[in-house]
Parts: C-alpha cells; sequence; structure tokens
C-alpha cells in the first residue's frame, strides 16, 4: 500500500512542461528583440504558471503575452495599449483541456504588432498579393476569375491604406497599381487603364470632399459645448489635413494620373480638376486662419484656465486681438466664423462660473 501510494505522488508531482513550450514559442517569436531573463522571469513565475494553466485547461480560445511596464506579462484579455510587440495564443478547441503532447497541434501562434494595420497592409501587398497574381499560381483559371481576384485585391489594399490614413487622422489617397502606369506608358488610351484611373479618382474625389465639407459648427450642433480650443485644434487639423492632400496631388504619380485623363478626354477630368482648384483655396484658408487664431490662443488659455476671479482682466485684449483678427484676415472676417468663435468662448465661461458657483449656494442666498 505503501510503495502504491507513493508511486501515485510521483505521478502527482510529475513536473507541468507546458509552461517551457510557451516560453519557447515566445522568445521564438520576439526574435532579436527577445528579453530572454524577463521572459523566462514570467513564464517561471506563479502568475505565469497559472495564466499557462487556465488556458491549456479552461475553455478559453486567446492567451495574450505583451510586455507592460517593462516587464512581460500575460492573461486572457488583449493590452490596451499596444505600443511593443506581443504574442497571441490561440486555441483551436475550446472544450477539452489541452495536454503538453497536443499543444503543437491544438495550439496556434501568432504575433501582435503595434501597427497592425500597417502590418497588415505589409503582408497582404509583400506576400500574398504576389503569390495570388504570380500566373503559375493561376494556371487553368479562368480570365475572369483571375482579373476579378486581382481587383478585389487592390480593392483591400485601397481600402486597408485609406483606414491607416483615418487612425492616423489623415486622408491618404490609394494610387492606382502600379502595373497601370506601366500599361500606360505604352497606350495611353487602354480602355481597361482608363477605367481604373478613373475608379481611382472617383474615390479620391469622396474622400477630399469628406474634407472641404468639415465645419468647426458641427462640434456645436453635436451638444458637445466644446470650448474656444476646439476652434484652434479644428483649424490646425484641417490645415495638416488639407497640406498633406494637396502635396499627394501634386506627386509624380497622381499628376500622371490626371494627364492621362486629360489626354483621353475623360469626363471625370473637368470635375476632378475643379475639385483640386478647391483643395488649393481651401488649403489657403486653413493655413491662414490657423495663423491668426495663434495670436488669440494665450488669451483662450488664461480664459478657460485662470481664477474666474481673474477672468475680468483677459477680457480686453482678447477682444482687442480678436478684432484685429477680424481686420486684418483674409478669411476669419465673416459673420458665421466669428459667431462660432463667441460661442464657443461662451461656453467656457459658463463651465468657469459653474464650477465657481454651487447652484445650491446660488438658491440657498438671500434675495
Amino acid at each position: 500500500m505503501g510503495d502504491a501510494g507513493g508511486e501515485g505522488d510521483k505521478k502527482a508531482a510529475a513536473p507541468d512542461n507546458r509552461p517551457k513550450w510557451f516560453e519557447e514559442r515566445i522568445i521564438a517569436t520576439y526574435g532579436k528583440l527577445a528579453k530572454v531573463d524577463k521572459i523566462e522571469k514570467f513564464t517561471k513565475s506563479e502568475p505565469g504558471e497559472k495564466a499557462f494553466k487556465k488556458f491549456c485547461d479552461s475553455e478559453d480560445r486567446c492567451l495574450f503575452v505583451y510586455e507592460q511596464e517593462g516587464e512581460i506579462t500575460g492573461g486572457g484579455k488583449a493590452p490596451t495599449d499596444r505600443k511593443k510587440k506581443g504574442v497571441v495564443f490561440v486555441k483551436d478547441e475550446a472544450s477539452a483541456p489541452v495536454a503538453f503532447e497536443q499543444l503543437s497541434k491544438a495550439v496556434s501562434v501568432m504575433e501582435m504588432h503595434p501597427e497592425t494595420m500597417n502590418h497588415l497592409m505589409s503582408i497582404a501587398h509583400d506576400v500574398y498579393f504576389p503569390i495570388l497574381t504570380q500566373p503559375g499560381n493561376q494556371e487553368g483559371w479562368p480570365d475572369v476569375i483571375a482579373k476579378e481576384l486581382t481587383e478585389n485585391l487592390h480593392k483591400f489594399l485601397a481600402n486597408a491604406y485609406v483606414t491607416i490614413g483615418h487612425m492616423a487622422g489623415q486622408t491618404l489617397l490609394p494610387l492606382p497599381p502600379d502595373d497601370v502606369y506601366s500599361s500606360m506608358e505604352k497606350n495611353q488610351h487602354d480602355k481597361d487603364s482608363v477605367h481604373v484611373l478613373e475608379t481611382s479618382v472617383v474615390a479620391w474625389t469622396r474622400q477630399i470632399k469628406e474634407v472641404l465639407h468639415l465645419d468647426p459648427e458641427t462640434a456645436l450642433k453635436s451638444g458637445n459645448h466644446p470650448g474656444p480650443q476646439a476652434e484652434i485644434e479644428f483649424w490646425t487639423n484641417k490645415a495638416q489635413n488639407l497640406n498633406s492632400i494637396h502635396d499627394q496631388l501634386s506627386s509624380d504619380k497622381v499628376r500622371q494620373v490626371i494627364k492621362v485623363l486629360e489626354v483621353t478626354k475623360s469626363t471625370y477630368f473637368p470635375a476632378f480638376n475643379r475639385l483640386c482648384k478647391e483643395v488649393a483655396q481651401a488649403r489657403m484658408e486653413a493655413n491662414d486662419n490657423v495663423v491668426y487664431l495663434k495670436a488669440v490662443e494665450p488669451f483662450l488659455n488664461s480664459l478657460g484656465n485662470d481664477a474666474f476671479a481673474d477672468i475680468g482682466l483677459v477680457f480686453k485684449p482678447l477682444m482687442h486681438t480678436i478684432l484685429l483678427v477680424w481686420k486684418n484676415s483674409k478669411f476669419y472676417n465673416t459673420p458665421g466664423r466669428l459667431v462660432v468663435m463667441m460661442r464657443e468662448i461662451c461656453n467656457d465661461l459658463i463651465r468657469q462660473a459653474a464650477t465657481f458657483v454651487s447652484g445650491e449656494q446660488l438658491f440657498e442666498m438671500e434675495p
């Protein structure tokens, strides 16, 4: 009986090799960036072993391992702030526990990149696109299927590029495929190539109009009661966006597209040419507004941050500076522009007054 009990204790005390398996994959995924000592510290710690055990023995499908505050950590929830590379383990089967021998088949290891969309764009453009469009891999395919696949891949890459711009607060204009440019060099009147260029121009037009139609009054209409800093931030962002669009429209490849549309007498050329002029005008307005609003900014900062009792000292220089802007600016001199600014200044005053005077105290005061 004693021997049997001893054998049972040995079996029960058998080491769990699963954390070692995870450790090897984490180090391999990090590659040259691997901080082996920190990784080993996590995998051999009690929280690390618990995280691996919970992932393997429960119905959890994902385990995230990442760096936080200089230390490697992990768990079932994805990190909210992903500034550095991480590792994701995904379990194929959610029901049964996964033993050490089953890990390689049941668990997939993936890299968690800090710039997910850029990483996706690179993989799709540099790996999947060349493989899927390789003529040898399309052997036996009907021409319609091959053409449709290529078009859908181009659409995916264009949408990914636009999304990257949105995440950075920019408007990025996706360029036509490189092979279209080579085709146009041979024959500018190739109908298929011209159609691709026109499709790109339609997409650019939609993106550019979205920026041109941005209005500083939108924040007021949404009911958020913004202060005047929102006005400065709006024009700063719009100026940066329009400057970026102007630089893209001035690039050689975009100018080449516009030239082809002009030569082929495309119906899209006149409208897009007018739109480019609108961008130039709107860019001039946004940049001019930013310059003049910078002069008002110090007084607006004081209005929102100074003690309520000291705000009265800000009014005279603030109003005088706004008057100078009205007189000298080429664009910030219309009732519509000034009304937005004054409403936002009032929002700051109301906010300051509400903080300074309690509503309860106000109603308790003697008349």
